[in-house]
This record gives C-alpha cells, structure tokens and sequence, in this order.
C-alpha cells in the first residue's frame, strides 16, 4: 500500500472517530468521578465531594448534574423523615 493512502486513511479516522471515542471516554471518567462523589456526600465526607465534583466537570460537561445530586439528595432525607413521622 502506497504512504499517500496511508495517510489518508489515517485522516479520515481522526476527523470522522477519533473525536467521537475521546469525547464518549471523557465522559465516562467524569461518569465515575461523580459516582465517587455522591458517595463522599453520603458518607458526610462534603469536601472530598466538592473536589471530586469539580474534577468530574473539568472533564466533561455534563457532571454538572453532581453538583445537583447532594442538594437533592439532602431534600430527599428531610422528605423521607417527614413522612415517617
């Protein structure tokens, strides 16, 4: 195979998947980052918490959502314990 097509072929792969396949890991490592975090919420560990979650939205986006979860969760225990009085 001539080196012409070779880099072709290696072009087309990085503008076509090569994005996609970054873009998708980095989201899974802000995915777990999160995960970690609302467990440091529940284990009243809130500065680990707040550090992963940051961490987590340097990564990607979409961690945003986990600095919504300790609020929510923290409204989802005083609602739990109202009804169970």
């Amino acid at each position: 195979m001539p080196k012409k097509n070779t880099w072709i072929c290696m072009i087309v792969y990085y503008f076509i998947f090569y994005g996609i396949s970054l873009n998708i890991m980095k989201q899974m490592i802000a995915i777990s980052l999160g995960m970690l975090a609302f467990r440091m919420y529940y284990e009243k560990q809130n500065t680990k918490g707040v550090l992963l979650s940051i961490s987590a939205l340097l990564f990607h986006q979409t961690a945003f959502v986990v600095f919504l979860m300790y609020p929510l969760y923290e409204i989802y225990k005083k609602i739990c314990k109202f009804i169970m009085v």
